[in-house]
């Protein structure tokens, strides 16, 4: 279900629609600090994925003395021209300041939870709204908390159902940029259910 708090901005590319959340900068607890341990140990961000401007990427942070900020990562992407945060957390960082051009833009998905057909469609189309005007290295980023399993879902629905790509294609090109890919064995197997109606492979990325 879409997150509370939604409000309506306008994208980098003007377009009107886009859903956004302004956290409090009053609230310190962040998302971030429940699994803050295995957090760390995760790698920062993939590549983009194969044949798209996504980028996925584990939640941000609006601790400076953490590695991963909204500075720090929009620093080293600077191509990025809007973030798509897919956590259940509300309060996790704001996009201010000197990249207040960057569009946040807000779905709220409940962990571990298989993300619906409507919410795909959703998706898409947030993501084909916000397209950047620099087709060719402009980015969007999505994150969930870690960015494996609601990110993979959605990006691998986008594969099949935009490029039509199979289950198995879609999967492969999540994994390649953000290793090791999809976690959760349910989620791949209603990308199968969904997208060929069959069973995964005995070599399948399921872990």
């Amino acid at each position: 279900m879409w997150g509370a708090r939604l409000m309506t901005r306008r994208g980098p590319n003007g377009s009107p629609g886009a859903c956004w959340l302004r956290s409090s900068a009053s609230t310190m607890a962040s998302g971030v600090e429940k699994n803050i341990d295995k957090w760390f140990l995760i790698e920062d961000f993939g590549s983009p994925v194969e044949g798209t401007c996504l980028l996925p990427t584990k939640t941000l942070s609006r601790d400076p003395a953490h590695s991963h900020t909204v500075e720090t990562f929009l620093t080293r992407n600077p191509t990025v021209t809007a973030i798509i945060d897919l956590s259940n957390e509300t309060d996790n960082y704001e996009v201010a300041g000197r990249f207040s051009s960057v569009a946040h833009l807000k779905m709220s998905f409940e962990s571990k939870v298989i993300p619906s057909r409507q919410h795909v469609a959703d998706f898409i189309r947030l993501v084909q709204d916000n397209m950047p005007l620099d087709t060719d290295n402009g980015l969007i980023a999505v994150h969930c908390h870690y960015g494996f399993n609601r990110t993979g879902f959605l990006i691998c629905s986008f594969l099949c159902e935009v490029l039509g790509l199979s289950p198995d294609e879609a999967i492969d090109r999540f994994r390649r940029a953000r290793p090791p890919g999809i976690k959760h064995e349910h989620f791949i197997r209603e990308l199968y259910n969904r997208y060929s109606r069959k069973e995964p492979p005995s070599d399948s990325p399921i872990s």
